[in-house]
């Protein structure tokens, strides 16, 4: 009840009360008490069921009704940091030169908390992404896949030469050279441990995640120190060479991050909504994403 509260930016009494008046005009039983906090009915469950589909014909009908010759409103988006910086940002810029009427509010969050944020109507739009070898399968929403770009193996250059002298491409099964060496994590991201995991099974060991951090510029100082080895996208690759840093494409399996940006089903068909992924579409292009 708290936490809803907190969500909803009511008192827990007021949670209390807004419960108390649905229960009435469901003409059942929603909550029940379960120790200190409370658990769903069966008619709570199949209340919630309903939701979804509700949220999303109230969406689609507001879509409907929307002047679409000149788009304008505020758009919510959720995006990973590096999308934030390459992909949105710059959109946020071009909507206002433009004077489009389209505002767009930025709040960064990982792939799982913006689909999250999604679902609980606290984005318009998420923006996510993907591995090859570790796709993701989201319901309830539309998804549009937006551009696609290489993920690099980053190792201290002194650790280079185990994978081939002057080599710039790894395959999976030639990580077990580096069996012995930690790896860098991401301290939020669920995909990249499912990443490393992934690839160091194809070459026959388990990982072992020696550290964890929030930032790829950090994961790169790191590996310059010595500290580990990290998958890196090319994206997210610190601008300037770094002499103590060797990076590799990874290449057999492909690996690739693919940029998605997902909406709830009936909220595809607003018009500023369909601008803005318009425009994030086109930024992927021009910062040198692949087609997908």
């Amino acid at each position: 009840m708290s936490a809803v509260g907190e969500a909803t930016g009511y008192s827990t009494s007021g949670v209390s009360h807004q419960l108390a008046t649905l229960e009435r005009e469901a003409g059942a039983r929603l909550v029940e008490r379960h120790g200190r906090g409370v658990l769903l009915t069966p008619a709570g469950r199949r209340l919630v069921a309903h939701a979804r589909p509700i949220l999303e014909a109230l969406a689609a009908a507001e879509a409907d009704l929307v002047e679409r010759d000149s788009p304008s409103g505020v758009v919510r988006v959720t995006a990973f940091t590096s999308a934030i910086a390459y992909v949105v940002v710059p959109v946020v810029e071009g909507l206002a030169a433009s004077q489009s009427g389209v505002e767009l509010l930025i709040d960064e969050g990982e792939p799982f908390e913006a689909i999250e944020k999604l679902h609980a109507d606290l984005a318009d739009l998420a923006l996510v992404y993907d591995y090859t070898i570790n796709p993701r399968s989201v319901s309830g929403t539309v998804v549009v896949p937006l551009g696609r770009e290489p993920v690099d193996l980053a190792v201290p250059r002194r650790l280079a030469g185990r994978l081939g002298r002057g080599a710039r491409a790894v395959r999976a099964e030639q990580l077990s050279e580096l069996a012995d060496v930690g790896w860098i994590a991401s301290s939020r991201s669920r995909e990249d441990d499912e990443l490393i995991s992934r690839l160091c099974g194809l070459a026959g060991f388990e990982p072992r995640i020696g550290h964890r951090v929030d930032s790829a510029g950090l994961v790169a100082r790191m590996v310059a120190d010595g500290l580990g080895i990290a998958p890196i996208p090319r994206l997210a690759r610190p601008t300037g060479a770094n002499r103590s840093i060797s990076y590799f494409e990874i290449v057999d399996p492909p690996v690739r991050r693919t940029f998605y940006a997902l909406t709830r089903s009936g909220a595809g068909g607003w018009p500023p909504i369909d601008l803005v992924r318009q425009r994030l579409a086109d930024q992927c292009e021009a910062v040198g994403l692949q087609h997908p």
